[in-house]
C-alpha cells in the first residue's frame, strides 16, 4: 500500500472510500466526447459509461468500480455553472445534445460591439484510434496496475499516470461536455475525485476545507544579499508549504489538493515516488517494471521534474529544484473523525518541521567545518563569544554550539514565516420540501417549475451546520443569522435575502463558492493581524539579560545591539565572518542573524542534501542544483562568447598555440597566473565546471579569464575596471583575439525580473469582469456564457442576453421534443407559458449575476485554473534556461541559459536575467501566460534539450494550438495539456540595476515598483465605448546616478487575446534597442535600417489608435530628435538634425504617436514621462554605461 512516514492519525476510511475514487476517475472514459458526437467506440458500446466499465475491466479495476449514487452526486457537484446553467433551463439532464467535439478556452474571448467570441478552440484533427487507445494507453496502464493488490495503491498510481499514460500515447484531448467544451474530460474527472472527500450519505453532504497560509514570505525571501539567498528562501518557502500538505495527500490522496494542482507539480511526483508500497519505493516498484527507463524521462517532463544543468540542456531531477508550490494552500477532507484532529495538527507539525531544518543546518556546518577548519575559525570564534555573553557554555564542537545558540535565541522555536491556519466544517442535507416552505424561493431560478409541480433534477441543499475552527481562537459555530450577513457579501445575488434565523438553502452549483469564499472571508476576518516571526523567539529576553548583566564590557553591548544582520538589516547578527575562504557561501566582513545564517548554511551543497534526504526523502548524490552569482548572470555573454572562441581554437592545433603564446605575452602575465590552479579548483566546485573542463583540456592557461571574472565577482571590481596593468594586459588580450569591441568586457549590469498575475485572486473567485474584461457586466456576461456554450444551447442563452424569452421557449420547446423521442418516460413541462415564467426566473437570476460581472465558482473551474498556473510556471523555467543562439554582428554564439529562476508560482515569477535577454524574456512569457507556449523536448538517455525551435510563442505558435500549452517529445503531434490564462493580465517590472548594488535593496525597488500596478488605470474602445481597465503593464527602471528613470508600457492596450497586441510595445522597443546597440557608430546606414522596422511600427500604431496620427509638431520633432539622439549615444541632436527632417521625418512622427499612444492608454499613472522613450533610455543608458 502507498504510505510514507506521516505525524497524522490515520483516517478511519476503508477500501470503499479509494474505490469511489477509482471509480470517480474512471467514470468518463477519455473519448467519452467522440462516443456522444460520432457514435465512437473502443469496446463496441453505445453508451460511454458502459465503455468506461469496459476500461475498468481491461485495466485490471473490474472490482474498484462501483459507480452508484455516491460518484454520481460528486460527478454533479464537480460540474461548472455553464454546465449547469444548461440543465436549469433544460430542465432535465442531457438536454441541447450538440455532435461536434472542440475544446475551449473560457479565459481567451475577445469582447466585440455586439457579441462575445471564444478565440481560444482546439478541434482535434482526428478521432482517436482504438488500436492505439489499447495498445499504447490501456496496455501502458494495466501492466503497472495489475500487480498491485491494494486499492489505495491502485488509486495513487491511477491518479498518477492516468493523463500522463493518454498524453503519452498522443491522443487528442476532448472536453467533458460537447453542450459546453470549457474544460476537458481530466479536468472534470480529477475535480470529480475530489468530490468524492465531501460524500457522506446519499443525501448528505459533510467535510472539512483548510486553509494554510505562510505570511511575510516576501520580507523573507527580500532578505538576500547573495543570489543564492533569495534562491534557497524561495525553495525553502516551497518546502515548507508542501511538507505542511504531504501527509494529507499520502493519507487522504493528492486530490484533497484545491490549490495548488497536484497534477504536474514536480513536489507531488517526488512525494509519489518516494512514498512507500509493500515495503519499498514506489520508484524501486517501478523501476523493476520492464521499460521504465525509457518512460521515466517523459514522466520527469510532464510533471515538470527537471533541473537545467546550465550548459542549455535538462535533466531528470533528483529532487524538485525549483520553487513553484505556493505559500498558500487550500485543502479538502472528508468528515471522518480523525479529519479535524489532523487538521489541527498542522502547527505542531510546523514547529517540527522548521526544527529538522534547524538540523540540518547544524549538520551542514558541522561536515563544513571538517573540510574549512583555518576558514571558520572566525564564525566559532563568534559563537563561542556570544555564549560567553548570554552566559551559556562555549564548550564542544562548532555544530553544538550553534545549536545551542539558536536554541537559547528562540530560533528554533519560530519559524520565520508565521502560520495562519483556518479550518472550516460544514455539513448540508438536500432539501426535499416544497418550493412554498423555501426561505429563498424568490431568489430561486427553479421556482416557477417547483410551484407548478414538476420534477426538478437540480439538488437543493439545506445548511446544517458551519464551523470554523481557529487554532489559538477556538471553534464556532456560524449562526444562520450571522451566515447571512457574510452571505450577502459572498453571494451578491442573494442581497435582498434575510434569513433571519431560518435555515439557509442552496442549489448545487451555489455549494462549492460558498464553501470556497466563506473559508476565505474567514482567513481574513481572524488574521487581518500582520505577523512578525521574530516576535516569537527569545531575543528580546536574552539581550535585555546580556544588557543588565554585571561585568559585561561596554564594547561588547554596544556592538551586539548596535550591529545589524548584513543580510535582513533587522534582526542582531550572532556570528560575524572574516576572511575570504568560505567564498562562494560567505563574504568577509558579513554579520548574520539567525535566521539568516540558517538560510545560508542550507544554500550550500551540504545543507542542500540533508534537507532533501531528511525532509523530502532522497539521497541527492551527484545532482545538486548549482547557484550563480550575480555577477555570473550579468557576464552570460562574456562566457558565451569566450567559450566559442577557445572551442574554435582548438580544432587546430596552430590556433591553439598561437592563442597561449598571446596570453603569455601579456606583460602582467606572471602575475596573472599566481594561485592558477588553485583558483581553477575552486572553479570546478562551481556551476562554472562545465566549462573549466572542456578550457582546461585545451589549455589550463586559457581559463584565466574565467579565474578572473570569477575573482571579480567574489572580491572586487578590478577586473571590470582594471586599475592595474596586468589586468589591463587581460582585458586587451580579450578584446585582441575576439575582436568584437563593441560586445565588450565582462558587464556589471544584470535585471531584476519580477512578474504578477493580475486579479488572480477575482479569477478564482468567478470576478471575471475584474478578471478578464471590464465589460462583462450585466448582458455581456450571459453573452460569455453563450460564447462557452455550442449548437441550439448558445441560441438558447443569447436569447435570454437580448431578452428575447419567447424565442429562447421556443428553442427550448423544440429541444425538450427530442429528449422526449430519446427518453419515452421523461416528464418535460410542455405548456408554452409554464416555460416562460421558467425562462423568466433563470432571467432574473442571471441578470443578478451579471450585474457583479460574476459567476459561482466550481471544482472543474479551480482545477482548469489551478492547472494552466502549474503548467505556466514549468513554461517559464523552460523559457528561462533553454539555450539559444545569437548572433553578434558576423559572430554566432550559443547562449546556454538566458538568466537564473528564483522562483516560479505560475502567476508570479521571479529571475535575476542579462541585460541582453531582459525584454525578450518579458515578451516571451509574457504572450506565454496569454497565447500559450509550444515546447518541444528531444530526449538522449535522461539527458533532455529544447531544440532551437522547439519553443514558440506569440506569432511562431500560429500554426500549433494558440492559446493553450503543448507539450510534446520528438515529433509527436502538437496536443494541448492546459488552457493559457487568456485575457487575465500579468504585471511585470524589469529593474537594470549594478551587480554590486545591495541585492535586497533591489529586490525591494522592485517588488515596490510592482505594487504600483495597482494604481495605474487605462482605457481601451469596445466599438464606439470607452471602458477603463487596470494593471497589465511593464514597469522598467534604471537607476542611474541616484536618479531612478522609469517607464511604463500597456501589455494589452487594446484588452485583445490577439497575437499583435499582447506585449506589441515592449517587443517593438526590444527590435529598436537590438538594432541600435549593434551600431558602433552613427551613419545613414543606421537610421536606415531603423527605418525599416519603424514601417511595420508605423502600421502597428495606425492599427491601434482611436485617431489618425497627428500631425508632427516643432516640439514633438524636438522630442523624437533627443529620443534617437539618446539612442545611439551621440552627445546633441545637431549632428543629424537633417537626416530626421527629411527622410526619417515620419519615423520621428510613429516614435512621437507611439509615445502619445502609451500615455493616452495609461491615463493617470504618476510616473510616467515617455513611455517607450523611458524603456528604450532605462536600457541603453545601462549598456552604454559600460563603454563610457
Amino acid at each position: 500500500m502507498i504510505d510514507g512516514e506521516v505525524m497524522l492519525k490515520k483516517p478511519e476510511v476503508d477500501g470503499t472510500f479509494w474505490r469511489r475514487k477509482i471509480t470517480a476517475i474512471l467514470h468518463d472514459p477519455p473519448w467519452k466526447p467522440w462516443v456522444i458526437a460520432k457514435g465512437f467506440s473502443v469496446y463496441g458500446k453505445k453508451r460511454h459509461e458502459e465503455e468506461a466499465y469496459e476500461l475498468a475491466k481491461d485495466l485490471g479495476l473490474e472490482q474498484d468500480f462501483t459507480y452508484g449514487w455516491a460518484v454520481r452526486l460528486a460527478d454533479g457537484l464537480a460540474a461548472s455553472f455553464d454546465r449547469w446553467l444548461l440543465d436549469i433551463l433544460g430542465v432535465v439532464p442531457g438536454i441541447f445534445e450538440f455532435k461536434g467535439v472542440e475544446l475551449k478556452n473560457p479565459f481567451a474571448v475577445r469582447v466585440c460591439e455586439t457579441s462575445v467570441d471564444v478565440v481560444g478552440r482546439y478541434i482535434p484533427p482526428l478521432e482517436p484510434e482504438p488500436r492505439v487507445i489499447k495498445d499504447s494507453f490501456v496496455r501502458f496502464l494495466s501492466d503497472i496496475l495489475k500487480s498491485l493488490g491494494d486499492p489505495k495503491a491502485r488509486y495513487y498510481m491511477l491518479y498518477t499516470l492516468y493523463e500522463f499514460a493518454w498524453w503519452r500515447a498522443s491522443l487528442p484531448i476532448g472536453p467533458a461536455d460537447t453542450r459546453v467544451p470549457t474544460h476537458s474530460v481530466f479536468d472534470h474527472v480529477y475535480a470529480t475525485s475530489t468530490m468524492i472527500n465531501l460524500v457522506k450519505e446519499e443525501d448528505k453532504i459533510a467535510g472539512y476545507l483548510g486553509l494554510l497560509d505562510l505570511a511575510g514570505v516576501q520580507k523573507f525571501i527580500q532578505a538576500s544579499r547573495k543570489l543564492r539567498d533569495f534562491y534557497i528562501a524561495s525553495w525553502l518557502s516551497s518546502v515548507l508549504s508542501w511538507k505542511l500538505v504531504e501527509d494529507f495527500v499520502l493519507l487522504y490522496g493528492p486530490d484533497v489538493l484545491l490549490m495548488p494542482s497536484p497534477r504536474n507539480n514536480p513536489f507531488y511526483l517526488h512525494t509519489f515516488l518516494t512514498a512507500n508500497i509493500d515495503g519499498e519505493t514506489v520508484y524501486e516498484f517501478l523501476s523493476k517494471l520492464p521499460g521504465f527507463k525509457s518512460w521515466l524521462p517523459e514522466l520527469a517532463i510532464w510533471y515538470g521534474y527537471i533541473y537545467s544543468d546550465l550548459t542549455g540542456k535538462f535533466k531528470v531531477a533528483n529532487y524538485p529544484m525549483y520553487a513553484v508550490v505556493p505559500t498558500t494552500i487550500t485543502l479538502v477532507l472528508p468528515s471522518e473523525q480523525n479529519a479535524l484532529h489532523n487538521l489541527l495538527m498542522i502547527p505542531s507539525m510546523y514547529s517540527k518541521i522548521w526544527s529538522a531544518l534547524c538540523d540540518c543546518a547544524a549538520n551542514a556546518l558541522d561536515e563544513l567545518s571538517r573540510s574549512r577548519v583555518e576558514a571558520l575559525k572566525g564564525l566559532e570564534s563568534s559563537l563561542r563569544s556570544l555564549l560567553k555573553t548570554l552566559g551559556k557554555t562555549s564548550e564542544g564542537s562548532l555544530k553544538d554550539m550553534f545549536t545551542t545558540t539558536v536554541h537559547e535565541l528562540g530560533y528554533t522555536i519560530a519559524p520565520p514565516l508565521p502560520l495562519r491556519l483556518t479550518v472550516l466544517y460544514f455539513e448540508l442535507e438536500r432539501f426535499e420540501d416544497s418550493c412554498i416552505r423555501c426561505p429563498r424561493r424568490e431568489l430561486c431560478p427553479l421556482k416557477a417549475l417547483r410551484e407548478r409541480g414538476f420534477t426538478v433534477y437540480t439538488r437543493c441543499w439545506i445548511v446544517r451546520q458551519f464551523r470554523s475552527i481557529i487554532p489559538d481562537a477556538g471553534e464556532e459555530e456560524i449562526k444562520p443569522e450571522a451566515l447571512s450577513k457574510v452571505l450577502r457579501e459572498l453571494l451578491p445575488w442573494f442581497k435582498e435575502l434575510d434569513i433571519r434565523g431560518r435555515e439557509l438553502v442552496l442549489l448545487d452549483f451555489e455549494l462549492y463558492h460558498l464553501l470556497l469564499s466563506l473559508i476565505f472571508k474567514l482567513q481574513e476576518m481572524y488574521w487581518s493581524t500582520k505577523l512578525d516571526a521574530a516576535a516569537g523567539t527569545n531575543l528580546t529576553d536574552r539581550y535585555e539579560k546580556v544588557y543588565t548583566s554585571i561585568g559585561t564590557s561596554a564594547s561588547t553591548v554596544g556592538e551586539l545591539l548596535r550591529e545589524s544582520c548584513s543580510v535582513c538589516g533587522k534582526l542582531p547578527p550572532i556570528v560575524t565572518i572574516r576572511g575570504t575562504d568560505l567564498e562562494p557561501y560567505f563574504s568577509d566582513g558579513e554579520r548574520l542573524c539567525g535566521y539568516c545564517l540558517i538560510k545560508r548554511l542550507l544554500s550550500t551543497r551540504e545543507g542542500t542534501k540533508h534537507v532533501v534526504g531528511r525532509l523530502l526523502g532522497r539521497e541527492v548524490g551527484e545532482q545538486f542544483f548549482e547557484v550563480p552569482s550575480i555577477s555570473d548572470i550579468a557576464n552570460l555573454k562574456f562566457l558565451a562568447i569566450y567559450i566559442k572562441m577557445v572551442r574554435e581554437a582548438m580544432k587546430s592545433r596552430e590556433r591553439l598555440k598561437d592563442l597561449v603564446s598571446r596570453l603569455e605575452s601579456c606583460v602582467g602575465y606572471p602575475k596573472l597566473v599566481e594561485g592558477l590552479d588553485e583558483w581553477v579548483g575552486k572553479l570546478r566546485g562551481t556551476w562554472l565546471r562545465y566549462y573549466v573542463d572542456e578550457i582546461v583540456k585545451a589549455d589550463k592557461r586559457l581559463a584565466l579569464p574565467l579565474v578572473w571574472m570569477w575573482k571579480a565577482s567574489s572580491i572586487n571590481d578590478d577586473f571590470i575596471e582594471p586599475k592595474t596593468p596586468h589586468l589591463r594586459d587581460l582585458r586587451n588580450f580579450y578584446v585582441d583575439v575576439t575582436k568584437i569591441d563593441r560586445l565588450k568586457f565582462p558587464t556589471r549590469y544584470l535585471a531584476l525580473v519580477k512578474a504578477d498575475g493580475d486579479y488572480m485572486g477575482k479569477l478564482l473567485q468567478g470576478n471575471i469582469s475584474k478578471a478578464l474584461h471590464p465589460k462583462l457586466k450585466c448582458e455581456w456576461l450571459i453573452r460569455y456564457l453563450a460564447a462557452l456554450c455550442e449548437g441550439r444551447a448558445a441560441e438558447v442563452v443569447n436569447y435570454l442576453a437580448q431578452g428575447d424569452l419567447e424565442n429562447a421557449v421556443n428553442v427550448l420547446l423544440e429541444e425538450l421534443g427530442k429528449v422526449k423521442e430519446r427518453i419515452e418516460d421523461v416528464k418535460v413541462p410542455a405548456r408554452h407559458e409554464d416555460l416562460l415564467e421558467h425562462v423568466r426566473c433563470v432571467k432574473e437570476y442571471l441578470d443578478k449575476l451579471a450585474k457583479e460581472g460574476l459567476i459561482p465558482t466550481a471544482p472543474a473551474w479551480h482545477t482548469s485554473v489551478s492547472r494552466a498556473l502549474m503548467v505556466q510556471s514549468l513554461v517559464d523555467i523552460i523559457a528561462t534556461y533553454r539555450g539559444t543562439r545569437v548572433k553578434y554582428r558576423s559572430v554566432e554564439v550559443s547562449i546556454p541559459f538566458r538568466g537564473f529562476v528564483v522562483y516560479a508560482g505560475g502567476d508570479d515569477y521571479f529571475a535575476a536575467i542579462p541585460i541582453d535577454y531582459v525584454l525578450d524574456m518579458i515578451y516571451e512569457t509574457r504572450a506565454a501566460y496569454s497565447i500559450g507556449a509550444s515546447v518541444k523536448f528531444t530526449i538522449r538517455g535522461y539527458m533532455l534539450e529544447v531544440p532551437e525551435d522547439g519553443f514558440n510563442v506569440g506569432i511562431e505558435k500560429r500554426d500549433k494550438v494558440p492559446f493553450f500549452h503543448c507539450i510534446v517529445v520528438g515529433e509527436r503531434p502538437y496536443v494541448p495539456i492546459a488552457p493559457a490564462l487568456g485575457l487575465a493580465g500579468r504585471s511585470y517590472c524589469a529593474y537594470y540595476t549594478h551587480y554590486m548594488y545591495p541585492l535586497y535593496a533591489a529586490i525591494e525597488d522592485v517588488v515596490t515598483l510592482l505594487e504600483t500596478k495597482d494604481g495605474i488605470k487605462a482605457t481601451t474602445m469596445i466599438g464606439e465605448a470607452r471602458a477603463m481597465y487596470e494593471k497589465d503593464v511593464t514597469i522598467v527602471a534604471y537607476s542611474s546616478r541616484g536618479r531612478l528613470r522609469v517607464a511604463i508600457l500597456p501589455n494589452n492596450p487594446e484588452k485583445e487575446p490577439s497575437l499583435e497586441h499582447i506585449t506589441a510595445l515592449t517587443r517593438y522597443a526590444n527590435e529598436l534597442v537590438k538594432f541600435t546597440l549593434l551600431e558602433q557608430t552613427l551613419s545613414r546606414r543606421t537610421f536606415y535600417r531603423i527605418l525599416e522596422k519603424y514601417e511595420s511600427l508605423e502600421r502597428f500604431v495606425e492599427r491601434t489608435t482611436a485617431t489618425p496620427i497627428m500631425e508632427i509638431m516643432i516640439q514633438d520633432r524636438d522630442l523624437a530628435i533627443k529620443f534617437l539622439s539618446n539612442l545611439i549615444e551621440v552627445r546633441g541632436p545637431e549632428a543629424f538634425r537633417d537626416l530626421v527632417t527629411n527622410k526619417l521625418a515620419y519615423a520621428a512622427k510613429v516614435i512621437v504617436e507611439l509615445s502619445a499612444r502609451a500615455q493616452q492608454v495609461l491615463g493617470t499613472a504618476k510616473c510616467l514621462t515617455d513611455g517607450l522613450f523611458n524603456l528604450c533610455l532605462a536600457v541603453t543608458s545601462t549598456m552604454s554605461a559600460e563603454v563610457s
